[in-house]
Order: C-alpha cells, then structure tokens, then sequence
C-alpha cells in the first residue's frame, strides 16, 4: 500500500504559482438559495450554488461529484454543459474509442470481442485473457504509434478504466469516488505543474487564427455532447435494456429535448435521423459490462 506523505511543517508552506485571471460574478438567491455564482478562470468556466443547508444538493449521484459546468469551447464561455466526473468519465470513454476507429486502430470493444473468442476456443477464463489482450493491445499500439500519440493515450485510458471498474466489482458509489478523484487530480496536476496557464496562453493565441472549419468543428462537437447528454438521462430511466440500445426508438423520444437544448446554443434543430445516425454511435459506445 502507498503511504501518504507527512507534508504539514508550518515552516515548509509553499505557493503553487499562477498569473491567471479569476473571475467570479454572483447573483444574490431566495429562500433556502444564498447566491448563485459563475465563475471563470483560465480555460475553466463553472457555475454553483450555496444553500442555507450545507450538504443540499450533495446527495445521492453528486455525493462524490457536485454537478458543475464544463466549457466544451474555450473561445464561448456561455457553451456550457452541466456534467459530474462521472458523466465526464463517459465522453473520455466515447471519445477514445471513436478516435482510434477514425485511426484505423481495434477499438476497446475489438480487443475484447477477440480476446473473447480466443479465451473461448481455447478453454481458458475470459477475464484473465481479456486482460492480456489490453496489455498487449497497448505495447503494440505505443510501439506503433508512439509513447506520447493520442492512440496511446486513448488506449490507455480505456484499459486502465476497464482495469478500475472491475477492481471496484460494480460498486457505483465507489465508482463515483473514483471519478472524482480523478477529475480533482486532473485539475491539481495541470496548477501544480504550470499546464492550466499554458493551455490558457495556447488558447488566447487560437482565438485569433480561428476560421470558419474550426468553428463548424467546435458546432459539431456541441451537438454530439448535448445528444449524448440527454440520451444518458433517457437511459437512466428506460427499464427495457432493448429500448436503450435501439437508436431507432430512442431518437423521437429525445428529438424533442435535443433540438430545444440546441436552441439555446443559437444551433438549427437537427432532422430525426441525424439524431438517429449520431445515436447508433453513442449507445454503441456506452461502457460495456464484464462478467
């Protein structure tokens, strides 16, 4: 086991550094609402509120992450999606393994069905092969791809995440634990070590050589979130595992929050069967569940 380091010397205090800008705006509530507060800093935009009772709403799902807003484009603070570790933990998921399909690389869910066959033709535990096959999925990819590429990156992401919700045996609310231990590691990393300025600087020097492809690409992005935000919310409700998985009977269910959702972005309603195409991916993507 790790030992946690004894770091509490009162002669030993030391700043982590930082020349970013925070800005906080708060709006005076009502009732058992203190205030309202938005807040940006950096490439970081959030909104909160504070209550009279301390712990209202941090119970049940935001127990182990409060709802907050994340900026899914830096350049528009007001493109704000309102979303938990954990929810963040599924678009880091959908996204790594759509991009390793875009590179013409075996998905998470390729290694696994192979591994699966190989584990059954030759008689042995599918656990211990799948697990293998991750491992060796990952040398391979980092041989060919490099240490530093996005590829590896992706890959080992999804075998660590894999690795991680097994260890936890479908415990959600440890599960959540984790999930916001790993945003709050995230953020701290990227103070302590200078990256959050340097992302910031990168991205004030991006806004004036943006162009129109970029900002359709960043539209694009806004709507395959604000799908999958809400198809997320239907899936959590929907008993019928079959209706949760079917793109075709989801879609007019969620037509209608979707294109009311991107109304508020200043985006076109989208057509049934883009929601549809775009829903085939997502559910697809969804974390698949091990034995």
């Amino acid at each position: 086991m790790i030992e946690q380091v004894e770091d509490h010397e009162e002669d030993d205090a030391r700043e982590i550094p930082s020349s970013l800008q925070h800005r906080i705006e708060e709006t005076p509530g009502q009732g058992d609402l203190i205030r309202s507060v938005v807040e940006t800093r950096g490439i970081r935009s959030a909104t909160w509120q504070q209550y009279r009772d301390p712990i209202q709403g941090w119970t049940g799902d935001n127990l182990f992450g409060p709802q907050r807003s994340v900026r899914v484009n830096p350049d528009q603070p007001e493109e704000l999606f309102t979303a938990t570790p954990a929810d963040i933990h599924s678009l880091l998921y959908m996204a790594a393994n759509r991009h390793l399909r875009a590179k013409n690389k075996m998905d998470f869910f390729a290694v696994v069905e192979s591994a699966d066959k190989m584990a059954e033709a030759e008689g042995n535990d599918p656990t211990e092969t799948i697990s293998r096959h991750l491992r060796l999925w990952i040398e391979k990819m980092q041989s060919e791809t490099g240490l530093l590429s996005v590829e590896t990156a992706a890959a080992r992401f999804l075998q660590a995440s894999d690795q991680l919700l097994m260890l936890l045996n479908e415990n959600e609310q440890v599960q959540e634990a984790a999930f916001a231990y790993a945003d709050a590691w995230h953020w701290l990393h990227l103070e302590l070590f200078g990256e959050h300025e340097l992302a910031a600087k990168g991205a004030d020097a991006e806004r004036a050589l943006k162009a129109g492809p970029a900002a359709k690409r960043q539209k694009g992005a806004i709507r395959s979130a604000v799908i999958a935000m809400i198809y997320e919310d239907f899936a959590q409700n929907e008993p019928k595992e079959a209706n949760r998985k079917s793109a075709k009977y989801v879609a007019p269910q969620i037509l209608k929050a979707v294109n009311q959702s991107l109304k508020k972005y200043d985006l076109e309603p989208l057509a049934l069967g883009t929601i549809e195409n775009q829903l085939r991916a997502i559910i697809r993507d969804r974390e698949p569940k091990r034995d």
